[in-house]
């Protein structure tokens, strides 16, 4: 037989929960007010590409993204952040050996700007059509800047035409939230 009356420690567990329903979403909006935000615009506005009829050779980078988004607890929490970039052969010809390269510069650097990282990598083959991602090394140690700025690269290929595409800048800066 099942006991309709309630006990008192069923009442005290509820209140329990009630009370950490309540409490860790304050806790985590607390301390995400604390943390620094991270914003990521473009350094430079490009001006848009003509269309043009296709080429037989043409690669451009079509994306770049952070894994994990940067924000300052996911980074934490993952030990880290790696890049990616989208490359995608828009021309007709298949491609090989195209190097991308990505470097973090210190843009306050004293002399010239001062490279923290420079990383390549090689797509051995890319069809026509096909995007490639490259992921680039999770990164864990950098020095403490307030701002950073990136430079991501994909080498022309021979008988490109249009090299606007080929590159991205982004500047990326670091915001103590109080």
């Amino acid at each position: 037989m099942i006991s309709q009356t309630s006990s008192p420690w069923r009442y005290k567990s509820l209140l329990n929960r009630l009370a950490l329903a309540v409490a860790l979403p304050l806790a985590l909006l607390f301390a995400a007010a604390c943390q620094p935000a991270i914003q990521v615009q473009p350094a430079k506005l490009l001006a848009p590409v003509a269309t043009v009829a296709p080429s037989a050779h043409a690669i451009a980078i079509v994306g770049v993204t952070f894994d994990p988004p940067l924000e300052y607890s996911r980074i934490i929490m993952a030990g880290g952040v790696s890049l990616i970039v989208a490359i995608h052969n828009q021309g007709q010809s298949p491609e090989f050996d195209l190097t991308v390269t990505a470097r973090l510069l210190d843009p306050s650097g004293v002399d010239n700007d001062e490279t923290l990282l420079n990383e390549t990598a090689v797509i051995e083959h890319l069809e026509p059509g096909d995007i490639r991602l490259v992921r680039f090394n999770q990164v864990t140690m950098l020095p403490a800047r307030g701002r950073y700025e990136l430079v991501v690269e994909v080498s022309p290929v021979s008988g490109e035409q249009i090299f606007e595409d080929n590159s991205r800048v982004y500047e990326i800066v670091i915001n103590d939230s109080e």
